[in-house]
């Protein structure tokens, strides 16, 4: 399962990007499922809100986050905790998540023409102009092929963590985490476009702090 978070200022356009992307993942036969991050309260019923909106333009499951980290299924009474349902309750092809600016997930980052984007945490692997008329073709098409990079099943990664020459087991949300990280943060770079298989090694190097023994 491939997993973006669309982020940028209150009224950047973020809706209208996942709205216009979920409607283009659904004509493709993907499977998509919309989580809205809304720390202040929502009105899941309201006539016009976001969550109808995504999910009139072809979402299979959306659900909202509230402050406090629990996850509420629109259309269910159940209540989950976002950890559980942003990787492993979800049954889809791309999960779009709105906010989440601090996480680590790869991001699409939206502002208004002419004004400066919102500082987020990396990876952002596109930034979007929203113009008074709305998006660019050529931007909602950059921005779908961001999406469908690396597609994979919506299975868990297989990741093996070494420490020093020790093996050390990685599964579950942990596992998912540090693939989609790894794969957000590379996935920009040529040749990483669509890998089926990233193995990085990290080393510091040993140095001299100047004690001296005796």
């Amino acid at each position: 399962m491939r997993v973006r978070a669309v982020v940028g200022d209150s009224g950047s356009g973020k809706t209208l990007l996942v709205e216009r992307l979920v409607g283009r993942l659904h004509a493709a036969g993907q499977r998509v499922a919309y989580l809205k991050h809304a720390p202040h309260g929502f009105d899941p019923g309201r006539a016009g809100s976001d969550t109808e909106r995504v999910a009139a333009a072809g979402a299979d499951e959306v659900v909202l986050v509230d402050g406090g980290g629990a996850v509420h299924p629109v259309g269910s009474s159940a209540v989950r905790s976002a950890p559980d349902l942003l990787l492993g309750g979800i049954s889809a092809d791309v999960a779009l998540l709105e906010g989440w600016t601090a996480s680590s997930w790869p991001k699409l980052r939206v502002r208004p023409a002419g004004a400066a984007p919102r500082e987020v945490a990396p990876p952002i692997l596109l930034d979007l102009e929203r113009r008074p008329d709305g998006f660019a073709e050529a931007d909602l098409d950059a921005a779908e092929a961001v999406v469908l990079r690396s597609a994979r099943l919506a299975t868990d990664p297989v990741v093996t963590v070494r420490a020093d020459g020790t093996d050390v087991p990685v599964g579950g949300f942990a596992a998912r985490a540090v693939a989609a990280t790894v794969a957000g943060l590379l996935g920009t770079l040529h040749g990483v476009e669509d890998p089926r298989a990233l193995s990085v090694e990290v080393r510091w190097p040993e140095h001299d702090d100047g004690a001296q023994g005796g």
